[in-house]
């Protein structure tokens, strides 16, 4: 039995001559909170709709607890995308209530726990709530799922700056001990205070992968002047 929670090997993707993927490499062990950050279009999205099922590679493989993605690495998984798929009109309690009907391993209580430390009601429609709202209420659904693998696609994006810690903190209040995360933000300040790892991306590579508190203690920087630095920008501004 595998000791990873994830693997993928040689993981490659393009849509016609554009590179989403190109040869990822990457070992998640249980109880890992792992970051990806980079511009837009580096291709961190299509690597966690690769890991969730939803993309075909051309070549590579996942595997989810040693289970080559498929249905039974997919019940593994609790994956949030960066748009919904529930319709505005839909109240939160409807949204659980179709929680419940599509995924087996739904917690509607741990929601509502969720739901209740954000300030939500559960009978406020979508529409009604601002973007943060909105956005807190789909991190409370998918963390209410008894998954092993939690991959959250910019999830905070819409929360005010006084909020995100807060919010971050109930995600990993809401993670069991041996289950991983993977979250994509542009929030990078925001990604620091909770991961312990950090995959840096850029044209569908995984070109560095430091642990926060170490790159700190060893050279001084954060995951901001990391990011810099990989991509360039000091040499650009001189």
């Amino acid at each position: 039995m595998t000791s990873q929670l994830l693997r993928v090997d040689k993981a490659s993707k393009a849509y016609g001559a554009t590179i989403a993927l190109d040869s990822v490499d990457l070992d998640v062990e249980p109880g890992s909170i792992v970051g990806l950050i980079g511009e837009n279009g580096c291709g961190k999205s299509t690597f966690l709709k690769a890991v969730a099922g939803l993309v075909r590679l051309d070549s590579g493989e996942v595997r989810v607890c040693g289970e080559l993605v498929g249905p039974r690495s997919k019940s593994m998984v609790s994956y949030l995308p960066d748009r919904s798929a529930l319709p505005a009109r839909f109240t939160v309690e409807s949204c659980m209530r179709v929680f419940g009907q599509v995924f087996a391993d739904f917690d509607e209580a741990k929601a509502r726990a969720i739901l209740k430390n954000f300030g939500i009601e559960p009978t406020r429609r979508l529409h009604e709530l601002s973007k943060g709202q909105q956005e807190k209420a789909h991190i409370a659904l998918a963390m209410a799922r008894d998954a092993r693998l939690f991959l959250l696609d910019e999830p905070i994006s819409g929360v005010d700056p006084l909020s995100r810690e807060q919010t971050l903190r109930e995600v990993i209040a809401a993670l069991g001990d041996d289950c991983s995360l993977l979250i994509t933000s542009h929030m990078v300040q925001d990604l620091e205070l909770i991961v312990d790892r950090a995959l840096l991306m850029r044209r569908g590579q995984i070109v560095d992968d430091v642990c926060p508190d170490e790159l700190r203690e060893q050279t001084g920087d954060g995951l901001v002047e990391r990011l810099r630095k990989v991509y360039g920008y000091e040499r650009t501004r001189r």
